[in-house]
């Protein structure tokens, strides 16, 4: 599926990279290379070794792997900022020597780390990436794929999972609301082994459900007619692969990220990619990313099953939306933690109401036997009083297949937001209406509203991504039928046009979203949707290539297709998927360009990156710091960039990836007078609407000018 990225651009607060100290390390040792014959020692088992003295922490990697001709290890180690509350140390280690032999050895590597006061930190060092609980003078030990922490279970006697059931049948209008709780009540024997027992209580009473069981980290739910059918794998590494008993979608972790929740409880909150492969020799799909915490499930409560649940017959709606999770007798999460989730932690809510936000919107008419179809360029400028009230002036530009027909410019109303409530006050005739309001992104999931012209609109509120947006959802089912009406994005409003919150068909018309943002940050890109406007700005593609700087070192990975492997062995556990982690690829991103424009896409990355652009002298021409959490792509200008050759970075301290792209003249003649076009409407080829002409191509009344 093709992209389109060269739109309207989007401006976010930067994000300053967390400051990083390094730490003192000191009595490097490592044994020598434990087995000089290639290929002959696949037993050794990785393995590191901690223990906590004061403020020095003694480091031991065991069968670390690399060259024979290693002579010594460099080790460098540093602690940066907080992760979920807690600082973060990295540990890197680099053979030296100037030979690289044609074989691979195992070597035990010890050091010992100084200045770190905390007992209870993140830990980056070789395989390892997660959470580490020390006590002062115990060693401890993690082989590949365990880990230093206690292990949150998820099944305990008491433990209850609260929910509130939502029903209505829109054919006769029944409906209810009630709460329901599902409780572990004692234990039993099948076929050998003990399980839990679940039980479902609401008002009707309490009636035995299912049983479940743990081992291993992981959790299986057990059917009388097809035994047990694996739901959870908590144990696994970050690239790591599970899949549902009978589901055909695989879960791939992609992240483990220690947070804080309530009473002090720490848990881990591990975020995984959902792919689905219908053809296996076709590559599978990413079609959504889920969290999961250790100790309480998903999103839909205990049972991440439900996550694929079949929808009900039309007319009906039944969910259970989840609301809390204790355990003895305390709160351990709820729905909220939940919705403040995201794809890197913690982000504020994003505004709708942005100075200088624009949306570009593909419109095309149901009219008859003709079928017309033109872009509509909606953005924010400057300010108003409408019956006293403080608001943004929103404008419009109509670009058309004929020239003549275009419009720049036209008030079309104003809009203010408050309390995560967007209103808006058409304009029309010379009128100005009064406020109604637009959008409301304090909803949670079965809330019903009523729309202004008597339509009933059923929300289910969701997080996790979508194509083209990293943000929070909102879908709306339609009270005459269990139909997905509309969807709304949280920072950028409707998926038709941003003023219209009815479904995207209006007075005949369909809108289509194909682009929100603000500055050179895209918010939202439609990647379904081609429009010819746009199109015409590609010129070239290119790919970055990834490095990981702290490179973990682990055991050749076997191939294995049994989806429930055992965590001990914690191999790499690779079903079909021909679309791996960035992790086990050089080439992740991509960019495209043209004479005005980079468009740099960061669907895979969630994290803080300083982004730059240097040309063959290695002169910096662009840096930003981004937050790629909450955007999807970045939009550069570099109409004024001098013909050569430039390379892109985007790099942290964990990645850096590199690309380049190169400049040249477009041999196009300017074709009208620079002095006659200064008031006119004019673009870039993505759809900018600029301040005045740039060198380089522009779309003036919907002609080419180049402009030297």
């Amino acid at each position: 599926m093709k992209r389109t990225l060269f739109v309207i651009a989007c401006v976010l607060a930067s994000l300053a990279m967390p400051a990083q100290d390094e730490l003192t390390v000191e009595d490097i040792q490592n044994s020598g290379c434990l087995n000089e014959t290639r290929g002959t020692d696949s037993q050794r088992v990785p393995t590191i070794v901690l223990k906590k003295e004061g403020s020095a922490l003694s480091v031991q990697l065991l069968n670390y792997e690399e060259n024979c001709c290693a002579e010594d290890f460099n080790v460098t180690s540093s602690i940066s900022g907080s992760t979920g509350g807690l600082c973060s140390v990295s540990i890197n280690v680099a053979p030296v020597g100037d030979d690289e032999c044609d074989c691979i050895c195992p070597y035990n590597v010890s050091f010992t780390l100084r200045d770190l006061e905390a007992n209870t930190f993140y830990l980056k060092c070789w395989w390892y990436e997660g959470l580490v609980e020390l006590t002062e003078g115990q060693s401890y030990q993690a082989t590949y794929g365990g880990s230093f922490y206690s292990y949150h279970p998820f099944l305990k006697e008491g433990k209850t999972w609260n929910y509130q059931e939502y029903y209505h049948n829109l054919w006769d209008n029944q409906q209810w609301t009630k709460e329901v709780s599902y409780v572990i009540n004692g234990t039993t024997e099948i076929d050998g082994k003990t399980y839990y027992k679940m039980y479902r209580i609401s008002e009707e009473g309490s009636n035995y459900y299912c049983a479940l069981r743990e081992e291993g980290r992981k959790v299986w739910q057990y059917f009388s007619d097809e035994g047990d059918h694996l739901i959870y794998d908590l144990g696994m590494s970050v690239g790591d692969s599970y899949r549902p008993s009978y589901e055909p979608f695989y879960f791939q972790l992609s992240s483990i990220k220690p947070m804080w929740f309530h009473d002090d409880q720490l848990l881990n909150v591990l975020l995984y990619d959902i792919w689905t492969q219908d053809i296996p020799s076709e590559p599978a799909i990413n079609v959504a990313s889920t969290p999961i915490v250790e100790g309480v499930g998903c999103e839909n409560g205990w049972n991440i099953i439900d996550y694929f649940a079949p929808q009900p017959p039309n007319g009906i709606i039944f969910r259970e939306q989840f609301l809390s999770c204790y355990e003895d007798g305390k709160c351990l999460f709820t729905a909220d933690d939940f919705n403040n989730l995201t794809t890197n932690g913690n982000i504020a809510y994003r505004p709708t109401i942005e100075d200088g936000k624009v949306w570009v919107v593909k419109v095309a008419s149901n009219s008859w036997p003709t079928r017309e179809e033109w872009t509509e360029f909606y953005y924010l400028e400057g300010d108003t009083i409408v019956n006293g009230q403080n608001a943004k002036r929103m404008l419009c530009d109509r670009v058309y297949a004929t020239e003549s027909e275009n419009t720049y410019g036209e008030y079309v109303g104003a809009c203010y937001e408050q309390d995560k409530k967007v209103y808006y006050s058409f304009f029309k005739g010379g009128m100005q209406f009064d406020f109604e309001q637009l959008y409301d992104f304090t909803l949670s999931t079965n809330d019903s509203i009523t729309m202004p012209d008597g339509t009933i609109l059923v929300v289910n509120k969701w997080s996790g991504e979508i194509p083209g947006f990293k943000g929070t959802c909102y879908d709306f089912w339609l009270n005459w039928d269990d139909f997905l009406a509309e969807r709304w994005l949280e920072g950028v409003g409707s998926e038709s046009w941003p003023w219209n919150n009815h479904p995207r068909w209006l007075n005949g018309n369909i809108g289509t979203l194909l682009t929100c943002s603000v500055g050179d940050e895209v918010i939202y890109y439609n990647s379904e949707v081609e429009d010819p406007f746009i199109m015409e700005a590609r010129k070239g593609r290119f790919d970055f290539t990834h490095t990981v700087k702290t490179k973990p070192k682990a055991p050749i990975k076997r191939e294995k297709s049994d989806a429930c492997i055992s965590s001990s062995e914690r191999e790499v556990v690779r079903p079909e998927v021909k679309a791996p982690m960035r992790r086990e690829t050089e080439q992740s991103l991509y960019g495209e360009y043209n004479e005005q424009q980079l468009g740099i896409y960061l669907d895979p990355v969630d994290d803080a990156y300083l982004v730059r652009i240097t040309d063959e002298t290695g002169k910096p021409v662009y840096e930003k710091a981004i937050n790629a959490g909450n955007i999807v792509a970045l939009n550069i200008d570099i109409s004024t960039y001098a013909e050569g050759r430039y390379t892109v970075t985007v790099e942290n301290s964990q990645e850096i990836f590199t690309g380049e792209f190169e400049t040249q003249t477009t041999g196009i003649e300017e074709n009208l007078k620079i002095e006659k076009l200064k008031d006119e409407s004019i673009y870039n080829l993505q759809g900018q609407r600029l301040s005045s002409l740039q060198k380089g191509l522009n779309i003036v009344n919907g002609q080419k000018v180049y402009i030297k």
